[in-house]
């Protein structure tokens, strides 16, 4: 599947030159229309523009690095859960089996990025010693690379408020808003608008 690309990640692919030249992140220079829905890799991808690595290139070696993340974190999350080797070996093994998976770790979108973000939050979330600060730092990422991931971001808040405290919840929020409200404050003033 890596030769092929999803003709949508090619619009975040403009956004990202577009930001990486000094133009800002327009599709056309002179129109500022938010015309994506993933900001934060849009970000990641510019950093690529002045790198030996083209853009292109870029967007599918870190969507695959980010599958193979996926990969290792579903296999810390089942080693974490089940006792036998087979019930811990059985997702990852389901997940490399996937043609879908396979597709979506080299389509050059968020999509697998995304997905390995909502992993190791599942994980952080689910080992008691990760610190609330770091779980909403990742949290703060999901929450700016995809539309609904404020709501993973704020449904993070609420369990980590209700399982450890106020105190907790409060750690975890501070880097969400700091990363989702940076990006809405930046929205209103770039844009115009509260809401793409």
């Amino acid at each position: 599947y890596f030769p092929e690309s999803i003709d949508d990640a090619y619009i975040t692919l403009r956004f990202s030159k577009n930001v990486s030249i000094g133009n800002g992140p327009v599709f056309n220079i002179g129109e500022r229309v938010e015309g994506y829905s993933n900001p934060f890799w849009m970000i990641l991808l510019s950093s690529f523009g002045d790198t030996v690595i083209p853009m292109e290139m870029a967007m599918k070696f870190l969507g695959l690095i980010s599958g193979i993340g996926s990969l290792l974190i579903t296999w810390r999350i089942a080693d974490k859960w089940f006792k036998s080797d087979s019930a811990v070996g059985a997702p990852v093994i389901l997940l490399e089996l996937s043609s879908f998976f396979a597709v979506w770790s080299v389509d050059g979108l968020e999509t697998m990025f995304y997905t390995m973000l909502i992993t190791a939050l599942v994980y952080m979330l689910a080992t008691d010693s990760t610190s609330s600060i770091l779980i909403g730092i990742v949290a703060g990422v999901v929450a700016v690379t995809r539309p609904e991931g404020s709501m993973f971001a704020l449904i993070t808040v609420v369990y980590l408020t209700f399982r450890n405290g106020h105190n907790s919840g409060f750690k975890a929020l501070l880097p969400i808003a700091v990363c989702a409200g940076g990006y809405e404050l930046f929205r209103y003033l770039y844009f115009g608008e509260f809401v793409s």
